[in-house]
């Protein structure tokens, strides 16, 4: 909104990191804004591999990514990004009048106790088997960030690329 940067630090540290013609992956997209400022910082030969688990965000992350003339270098995949590939896990409806969370879709996540709910399908970074060099991972996955880094070991392990990863307890 009026041109400003939600989790500006977020995008400050990334600057440090991000490489033009490398990749990026940011996991956990909500609106999809650090993923078009990360876009920008890749340049015309890098990429975004940008992973939303929320179809509603998806479907507004993909009119962002066209609107900002990017389909060229945001990559976005819809899905659960987990430790284990094609597993099905419980992502609730977002209620925005729960007292718990904040007005906002990105303030859901995965519950990965619940039984029932809408299902959602599996994804492993490692299963993506990228080829370019990734300079940069941002997890923000509501308490998923660990499974989604356990996911990532190879990938983790070939890139030796900075992480930042939201912690919630």
């Amino acid at each position: 909104i009026n041109n400003k940067i939600f989790e500006k630090e977020v995008v400050d540290i990334a600057k440090e990191y991000i490489k033009p013609g490398t990749c990026v992956l940011d996991v956990g997209l909500n609106y999809g804004q650090m993923a078009i400022q990360f876009a920008k910082l890749c340049g015309n030969k890098g990429k975004v591999y940008a992973f939303e688990v929320n179809d509603f965000l998806y479907d507004i992350i993909i009119k962002n990514i066209d609107a900002n003339n990017l389909t060229q270098n945001i990559k976005p995949i819809l899905g659960a990004v987990h430790n284990v590939l094609n597993d099905e896990l419980i992502f609730p409806i977002p209620d925005l009048n729960q007292e718990n969370h904040f007005k906002s879709y990105g303030s859901f996540g995965i519950d990965y106790n619940a039984k029932v709910g809408p299902k959602v399908r599996t994804i492993t970074i490692d299963s993506l088997k990228i080829d370019e060099p990734i300079s940069f991972m941002k997890i923000d996955i509501e308490g998923g960030d660990l499974y989604a880094m356990q996911g990532a070991i190879n990938t983790i392990e070939k890139n030796k690329m900075p992480i930042i990863f939201e912690y919630d307890y």
